[in-house]
């Protein structure tokens, strides 16, 4: 039976630690306190409703007949109409946290009679999202009497709670034939059956989806579709013969849209299908899955002699990381500072002494200090031996360039020279001395690593604080210069022996920094010892697709816990841009919450970098991946000021903007000012209750002369709004001023 804690928003942190096992009620204490939340004041105290709440999940938790007595019961309530909105909501948000083992079809009548005013429909859907976990065997009976019966948003979130049961097929099917058949006219069921027949995936599904996209004049539609086929096609247990015609067939086709044939491309890389990229987007978009997948093969098309040097250094910089390709890579000539450094890096790694002349040559791109700086510390990692004998002869006669880089590289042999006397002060000096050694040290770059690990054996011994801060800091800073599995487990080694918490917590953050397999296992290994939030945490830093396998052994191992496990498997999803991870099918298909629900859509919503949310005034944040430090400019009420994307507009440009608070708006407005040539092209709009959450908004876009309009199907409740530019075009993008029409 599956279960889902879900926390309301409301409650304190410290009534969750407070909570004993004796808080657990019996089934009929449990009962009154149901009954007694009829005339709660909602807008009052809310201690009552964490009073509420924990006992009904401990008690709905702890066995399955109890579970099923609360459900009657939520049940009986709910069929006699007693409480407002508001507590139908909470019963409907009771029966997830108890699960529905045996009243599928009595919720269902229930559905069916309530759907019939708008007003219900939000306690309806949260109860048709149980249903999609829901042990009863006549959850799927159910769910397909709510389809046929219920108004269409049910209708759609009884579809959507179909597929994620993996049943429903011949009615989410229906509605997308009967979607194509009048043009897509109806674009809510459209894109919900879409979604479905993605969950449902397998060739039928795909058939359906790639006769969508097909038949579609609309791109987000055609867009939609092809997202949904090749997420099905990518899940199927072999390649498919189909998938691979239908990608061919989108390459070939002329008029097909740009991420399209991005989608079809990436399916042709994964199956070892892709042919030589048509342009240099096809191209990034190979390197760039061959970095977020190092088991996939490297194409024989994608020659570093071929590329320009923007990508070759973006490969470089993957063959460096799979430790291949070096006769190659010392070939090349680079241009840029940037091939440069990833060269040096890559003969950092795979390189020798016979390479210095050849990295050296480089000296004249580098200009700035800072920048040769940085090549110098790869130089002097090159392996090899008398360096510093070797580097002093190739200095005589050098060129002031070539010197200055083989200057900066024996200062940092020299420190690194001196690591061994330096850790030795560290280890038995004074406070002082041991201080002045630290600050050495962190000029020994080269030896970073070695010098890590001794730190970690030195760790126990320190006992001033000044000097044990300046040993941390100086250890952070080598772990993100460069983590190897070395320093990794020597942080193991010093957590597992660490004797107070404060020491755990410090050697576990360097599990993120290397974000491996192996971090991967030594975390879920620090959650089941006890450190939870911390391992969820450092979980949530994580860089790639490596701790997925540790993440889903702790989800089915930690049933409490599982709403805040799955949280960071989404989050590093998102984080990252995992479009193709199979973790992706996994969430939606099992969605537990709204945001996993939402995840497919929030893949598609653009990331902001290092970005941050601006204040804007009135409580009002907003956040942009270009231009973001005028973000402010787009609500001061001037219209003399603006925002702007500063450089021509590209597909992925997001808006985005935070309320106070969810707000009912009927139309956005971007006001263009004097630019009146700087609108948004091709926009897609996301809404939600959160920045991580949301969900495509059915709104129509319009062009008045001084303004860009979005105006919603129907009045829209939202926290959050996102608005995103989707076609590359010369101009910038500018809003002079963001107003909402209520």
């Amino acid at each position: 039976m599956k279960k889902t804690f879900l926390l309301f928003g409301l409650f304190a942190g410290s009534a969750l630690f407070a909570l004993q096992p004796s808080d657990k009620l019996s089934v009929q204490d449990m009962s009154a306190r149901i009954e007694s939340m009829r005339n709660f004041e909602w807008t009052g105290n809310k201690h009552e409703l964490v009073s509420y709440v924990y006992p009904l999940y401990y008690t709905a938790t702890a066995d399955e007949k109890q579970a099923l007595e609360i459900e009657k019961k939520l049940l009986s309530e709910l069929e006699s109409g007693q409480g407002n909105l508001r507590y139908k909501m909470l019963l409907a948000q009771s029966l997830e946290i108890s699960g529905i083992q045996q009243s599928a079809m009595a919720l269902a009548e229930e559905i069916l009679k309530a759907s019939k005013s708008a007003e219900n429909q939000g306690w309806c859907e949260r109860i048709i999202s149980a249903l999609g976990s829901a042990s009863d065997p006549d959850a799927n009976k159910a769910l397909l009497k709510i389809f046929a019966g219920a108004s269409e948003p049910l209708k759609i979130s009884a579809m959507s709670a179909l597929s994620t049961r993996k049943a429903g097929f011949k009615e989410a099917a229906g509605v997308l034939n009967s979607q194509i058949a009048s043009g897509f006219k109806n674009l809510p069921l459209t894109y919900a059956s879409i979604a479905a027949m993605s969950n449902l995936g397998g060739e039928n599904s795909m058939k359906g989806l790639a006769l969508a996209y097909k038949k579609a004049k609309n791109p987000a539609v055609k867009l939609a579709a092809s997202t949904a086929y090749f997420t099905a096609a990518s899940n199927l247990k072999k390649a498919s013969a189909a998938a691979e015609s239908f990608a061919a067939e989108i390459m070939a086709d002329k008029q097909a849209n740009l991420p399209t044939k991005l989608q079809a491309y990436a399916y042709q890389l994964k199956t070892s299908k892709a042919s030589k990229p048509q342009s240099r987007d096809f191209e990034l978009l190979a390197i760039d899955l061959l970095r977020m997948n190092p088991s996939l093969p490297i194409p024989t098309f994608l020659s570093l002699q071929n590329l320009d040097e923007s990508a070759q250094t973006m490969l470089v910089q993957v063959l460096t990381d799979r430790g291949v390709g070096y006769d190659e890579i010392i070939k090349l000539n680079p241009k840029t500072p940037e091939l440069a450094e990833a060269i040096a890096r890559a003969a950092a790694k795979m390189g020798s002494q016979k390479d210095y002349q050849k990295l050296l040559s480089f000296a004249p791109l580098f200009s700035d200090k800072r920048a040769m700086r940085a090549i110098s510390i790869y130089i002097a990692d090159v392996n090899g031996e008398n360096k510093t004998h070797t580097l002093s002869a190739l200095q005589k006669g050098a060129d002031a360039s070539v010197s200055d880089l083989i200057a900066a590289t024996l200062e940092n042999l020299d420190s690194s020279s001196a690591a061994a006397e330096l850790i030795e002060q560290v280890k038995s000096g004074d406070s002082t001395s041991q201080l002045n050694a630290i600050k050495t040290l962190s000029s020994a770059q080269a030896k970073a690593p070695e010098i890590f690990v001794a730190l970690c054996g030195i760790y126990p011994s320190i006992k001033d604080s000044g000097v044990l801060s300046a040993m941390q800091r100086l250890m952070v800073a080598q772990s993100r210069l460069s983590c190897t599995d070395a320093m990794l487990q020597a942080a193991i080694a010093q957590f597992n022996s660490a004797k107070d918490a404060k020491a755990r917590n410090f050697f576990i953050r360097f599990a993120s920094e290397t974000s491996s397999k192996a971090a991967a296992e030594f975390l879920a290994g620090a959650y089941s010892k006890g450190m939870k939030s911390e391992a969820l945490r450092e979980f949530g830093k994580w860089k790639n697709d490596t701790a997925f396998d540790a993440l889903m052994k702790l989800e089915k191992a930690n049933k409490a816990d599982k709403a805040k496990i799955r949280d960071v498997m989404v989050s590093i999803l998102t984080k990252n841009a995992l479009f193709d991870s199979p973790v992706v099918k996994y969430i939606s298909s099992t969605a537990i919450n709204e945001r996993e629900r939402n995840l497919l859509t929030m893949l598609e919503v653009p990331t902001f970098g290092d970005s941050k949310f601006v204040d804007v005034g009135g409580g009002v944040k907003a956040i942009a991946n270009r231009g973001g430090e005028d973000v402010k400019k787009a609500f001061d009420g001037d219209m003399t000021t603006r925002w702007a994307s500063n450089g021509n507009r590209e597909q992925g440009i997001g808006f985005m903007v935070e309320l106070p608070q969810a707000e009912s708006v009927k139309s956005v407005e971007l006001m263009l000012g004097n630019s009146r040539g700087d609108r948004v092209l091709e926009p897609k709009v996301f809404v939600g209750d959160s920045p991580s959450n949301l969900r495509k908004a059915d709104v129509k876009y319009s062009k008045a002369e001084d303004k860009d309009v979005f105006t919603f199907a129907k009045p829209e409740k939202f926290k959050v709004i996102c608005i995103v530019n989707t076609k590359d075009s010369g101009g910038f993008w500018s809003i002079y001023e963001f107003k909402f029409v209520k």
